[in-house]
């Protein structure tokens, strides 16, 4: 989905019919996977919210004991990014999270005029004045989404599921909005039991440095990049997990080895073992990575 040209060195090879999603090789469509994802008509975050009507996986709302919130990238869709995890089920996350009994929510974001695309609406979790990390950040869009995120948090709350067993996360923008929602002073982003990151950043002046600095708790993070990714620089996104690690974050970072600006089955993997020791599931697994303490 974006305008951006190819690191020299051969990527991961993709067969998947998502450009964000690459395969383990030979990986193939777990049957029925499909079959079993609740998938709904919406759940943009600009309108009234019901977590009945957001794409789904795991047990009912009534009876979850815990639960996620996957943020797509610019561009996407809940129901885009959740139709191609549960097709695939990469690195085993939409079945990891369905057995362990944890609900996986896949929220939209409000269509906006996004400034790097010439102003035309486009789903996205907030503005851009620039993409590198020196451009200045555009407050009222992460406001508003992370408003409405919070929002999210307190029906789930209402439902039996406090933040402390819920997690948020995503990927690029996705990721970012997570990392906004966890450390930019929202009191319901703070109590989260975790939140995770798949290559993004945080720009230089974002008012989240002096809120995390100052925060009387602050969630684990898990975050993972592309090493070959050529659209959200790995300096950036490496950048941003050692600023916080340095101001208390507990950091699970890893680079990813041959990949570019996409996900990839291994890092899912990674991903759905630590979320299942995160959430306090009982499944154990192990978990690749450093923790920047």
């Amino acid at each position: 989905r974006h305008a951006c040209t190819s690191p020299p060195h051969q990527p991961r090879a993709h067969a998947l019919s998502h450009p964000y999603l690459h395969p383990r090789p030979n990986q193939g469509s777990p049957g029925g996977m499909a079959k079993r994802f609740t998938i709904a008509a919406s759940c943009l975050l600009g309108h009234a919210l019901a977590l009945s009507s957001c794409p789904a996986i795991g047990p009912p709302a009534a009876s979850a004991r815990w639960a996620v919130l996957f943020l797509h990238p610019l561009g996407d869709s809940g129901l885009d990014a959740s139709r191609e995890l549960a097709r695939h089920d990469a690195g085993g996350f939409v079945s990891g999270m369905e057995e362990a009994g944890v609900r996986v929510l896949f929220p939209s974001a409000t269509p906006i005029p996004y400034t790097l695309k010439g102003g035309r609406m486009t789903n996205a979790w907030y503005d851009r004045s620039g993409l590198p990390p020196t451009a200045a950040e555009a407050p009222a869009s992460i406001e508003a989404s992370v408003a409405r995120l919070e929002e999210m948090l307190r029906e789930l709350k209402a439902s039996g599921v406090p933040p402390s067993r819920v997690v948020v996360g995503g990927f690029s923008q996705g990721g970012g909005i997570a990392l906004q929602l966890a450390f930019r002073g929202s009191p319901l982003g703070a109590a989260l039991a975790g939140t995770f990151t798949l290559s993004s950043y945080v720009c230089d002046d974002s008012p989240l440095w002096k809120a995390v600095a100052a925060a009387p708790r602050l969630p684990p993070l898990f975050f993972r990049h592309g090493d070959r990714d050529a659209y959200i620089l790995p300096a950036w996104g490496e950048a941003t997990a050692t600023k916080l690690g340095e101001l208390g974050v507990k950091v699970d970072f890893a680079l990813e080895p041959r990949l570019g600006h996409s996900m990839a089955h291994e890092e899912l993997a990674s991903l759905t073992a630590w979320l299942h020791r995160t959430l306090g599931t009982g499944v154990e697994a192990g978990v690749k990575g450093a923790v920047v303490a």
